[in-house]
């Protein structure tokens, strides 16, 4: 078994530990494993340019040698760091699909609603600030895939 350590932020590990547990297995039966696996594969483009300030903590991610075999996995830098991006961004859709089932988009109620998703993978302040989740919502809300459900929002409340 190969076991890769991902560079994550606090928050991140929190919601991968409360999702997957402490480690994660490599699965082709769940979105993880699918994004892994394509990070991972034999033909990968090098990427630059990736590489974001360190990280306080790591998510490990467990590789069964066959599958290592059958998929023909190359591990670089560059990949670990595409794959705790992708942890980041799944952390924050999330939560952002959180707030468009529970919210009705007042300023108040999205932030309650995003207190609440926090609170339910054990994330606090210390690891992220709720007004730059907050900010980050509000740059990224009329963008795909969130922007079909804040139209939909809006056309309901007229």
């Amino acid at each position: 078994m190969v076991t890769i350590d991902i560079p994550v932020s606090s928050y991140v590990k929190k919601f991968m530990t409360t999702l997957y547990g402490d480690n994660y297995t490599l699965s082709l039966n769940d979105t993880l494993g699918n994004a892994i696996t394509a990070l991972l594969m034999k033909k990968t483009n090098n990427y630059n340019g990736l590489y974001k300030k360190g990280r306080d903590s790591v998510y490990s991610i467990h590789i069964s040698f066959s599958q290592m075999k059958n998929e023909g996995c190359i591990i670089r830098k560059n990949n670990i760091h595409l794959i705790g991006q992708f942890c980041d961004k799944y952390f924050r859709e999330t939560i952002f699909l959180s707030i468009f089932t529970s919210s009705n988009d007042g300023k108040d109620n999205v932030k309650d609603t995003m207190r609440k998703a926090l609170q339910a993978f054990n994330i606090t302040e210390d690891d992220i600030a709720l007004d730059t989740l907050y900010r980050y919502y509000l740059r990224k809300r009329n963008l795909p895939p969130f922007s079909k459900f804040y139209k939909q929002k809006i056309a309901v409340k007229s």
